[in-house]
């Protein structure tokens, strides 16, 4: 058995992987035959777990020291501030510095700080600034990974891959959504803090392994700007989303779905304990739930993608997890707040996936980077709504916080929508291939 292959009944996996794949030719199932992008594949789905488990117990364990809905909100704003900071410096990070070095520096710095606290809580030294400050460093690191796992899909499998690349990646993160928020409320109801920060150690370690597979020099040095100055490249940057509309809609529509929509996920535990009067196994559950309707979400991008734009997909989806996270807020019953959260989760999939999509297959080469990292910037926008989201919910109540922030976000993607229609109004994948024959 070859080094970095995982033997099943005396057959690896990857092999069962790639005969499957030569045998489908289509799917999922036949983008992990390209053996560099498999590698991602996994190492992405294993730190979007280990980011769950964070997000979930964290959330719990401050809830427990602080009893404050807002100090609990201030956590995901500490994640969520260093993508406005970092954000618009990412693009060019990426491009001076590599892809591949940047994701395996990123790695790294996960597994050090869950280390770090991992020392810290079995002191019985762990105090709310450490979480805080944990937080930031985490988010600083996503700041560029996020951007830099993107933009190298491309590079790993081609133009003409990328949306399936991008389905089969969704389907690892989203498998992540449902087994991690689980994870995490079981492991801390089960074993606490320290329990959460050794899940997370050994996730990253696994997930360093699957990133040093990488092949080395996988960023196409011929598309990089070489003599500009890095300001020069920041503006570039800007006027080129700026002059691209349908690249400048995703980046509006993912900025009020940062700064509205998605800010709910850190009052999870506030709802789960004072709305739907859970513990914290509970948590869990209802945080696994949009996960749950991401899956099924991306089995219906799959059909829909040839008979709608990706657009229209992203717009549609993006307004209907709106509407869905503000009928969560008006629930108190468990099985109906799981309900609509699991309809969020379709939303959200189309969403996810078909912003990168359009972002990744609309940029040049040499813009790719800079777009991701603008992406970046516009997801920066959640610390805010974090931070109006946790002072609504203080003062008001979590479930009257969500109602009112996702009710405006989904106005404000109808705006959007209305005045930049040649997002929805490109062609579907079945008119395009109809209007060329």
């Amino acid at each position: 058995m070859r080094k970095g292959h995982f033997d099943v009944n005396g057959f690896s996996i990857v092999q069962r992987i790639d005969r499957i794949g030569r045998r489908t030719g289509k799917g999922p199932l036949a983008i992990l035959g390209f053996s560099a992008y498999r590698n991602l594949f996994f190492s992405s789905g294993l730190w979007w777990f280990s980011m769950w488990v964070e997000m979930i117990a964290v959330g719990w364990i401050v809830l427990e020291l602080t009893n404050s809905p807002f100090l609990v909100s201030l956590i995901g704003f500490f994640r969520m501030i260093p993508l406005l900071i970092t954000g618009p410096f990412s693009g060019v990070i990426i491009d001076r510095t590599g892809r591949r070095r940047v994701i395996l520096c990123a790695q790294l710095t996960y597994f050090s700080v869950a280390f770090t606290m991992f020392i810290i809580v079995l002191a019985g030294a762990a105090a709310y600034w450490h979480f805080a400050l944990a937080a930031f460093v985490m988010g600083t690191a996503w700041s560029v990974d996020f951007p830099a796992r993107r933009s190298l899909i491309p590079d790993l499998v081609g133009k003409a891959k990328t949306v399936d690349a991008l389905l089969g990646e969704s389907f690892s993160m989203n498998t992540a959504r449902i087994i991690g928020p689980f994870a995490g409320g079981f492991v801390v109801y089960s074993a606490g803090a320290l329990g959460c920060y050794l899940v997370i150690c050994a996730v990253s370690l696994t997930s360093l392994v699957f990133l040093r597979r990488l092949p080395r020099g996988t960023i196409p040095r011929d598309a990089m700007p070489s003599a500009a100055s890095t300001w020069e490249q920041l503006r570039e940057g800007f006027r080129y989303v700026r002059g691209h509309r349908v690249i400048f809609a995703v980046i509006l529509i993912t900025l009020t779905m940062n700064f509205l929509g998605f800010p709910y996920m850190t009052l999870l535990p506030v709802f789960a304990r004072d709305v739907l009067h859970q513990d914290a196994t509970g948590l869990g559950l209802i945080g696994m739930a949009s996960g749950l309707g991401s899956l099924l979400g991306i089995l219906l991008i799959t059909r829909w993608r040839r008979r709608y734009s990706s657009g229209a997909i992203y717009s549609m989806g993006s307004l209907f997890f709106a509407v869905m996270v503000a009928f969560f807020a008006t629930s108190s019953s468990f099985w109906m707040s799981f309900a609509f959260l699991f309809l969020a989760g379709i939303g959200h999939a189309c969403f996810s996936i078909m912003q990168s999509t359009l972002v990744l297959t609309s940029a040049s080469d040499e813009m790719r980077s800079r777009a991701m990292g603008l992406i970046v910037v516009a997801i920066g926008m959640s610390p805010l709504g974090l931070l109006q989201m946790g002072a609504l919910a203080s003062r008001f109540g979590a479930p009257f916080a969500v109602q009112v922030s996702a009710t405006c976000g989904a106005l404000g993607v109808l705006l959007i929508m209305a005045l930049l229609p040649r997002l929805w109004r490109t062609p579907s994948l079945a008119k395009s291939k109809k209007q060329e024959l």
